[in-house]
């Protein structure tokens, strides 16, 4: 390595001449300063030229990791996602108004933000749980808020399925 370079040239003394140990120590302080400056040198232009290539591409529009397909699917999906009803009725006018209503209010954001707070609070009951319980009380709570949670997403389903 490159050590061993350096003590062949702190000890060199002349040119075919016979090496003094230590002979001139200040070859050893350039050697470990152009080992450090030059290797950080070397790894900033790797790293420039490899983010400047990555800057490149995404200029363009494309993706270093994924082909040209495969980022219109991810495009497709982002628009799915987007979309918040998939399949909606054709004829909802046509319905009575009492099923008319309960399909708009299935639907509103206030409902399923609702549903979806339920869902949350509903795996931290869940996740509550440990073994041995501290009390009774504790227990029977937790019992109590799972027959709560089970009835509210009962009702949505009987509410959705109308």
């Amino acid at each position: 390595g490159w050590v061993d370079v350096m003590y062949a040239g702190t000890d060199a003394t002349e040119v075919y001449g016979q090496p003094q140990r230590d002979h001139a120590e200040l070859w050893g302080l350039f050697f470990v300063l152009f080992m450090l400056i030059g290797s950080f040198f070397i790894l900033n232009l790797c790293v420039g030229v490899i983010v400047d290539n990555f800057n490149k591409i995404k200029a363009q529009g494309q993706s270093l990791f994924l082909t040209q397909t495969q980022q219109k699917w991810i495009e497709l999906q982002k628009q799915l996602y987007t979309k918040k009803i998939f399949l909606e009725f054709a004829h909802v006018k046509d319905l009575p108004i009492s099923r008319r209503k309960m399909y708009f209010f299935c639907s509103s954001s206030r409902f399923e933000t609702f549903i979806m707070v339920c869902i949350l609070l509903n795996t931290a009951v869940t996740g509550m749980k440990i073994f041995p319980p501290p009390s009774e009380a504790y227990k029977a709570t937790l019992a109590v808020l799972n027959y709560i949670f089970a009835f509210i997403f009962t009702v949505e389903a009987a509410l959705k399925l109308y």
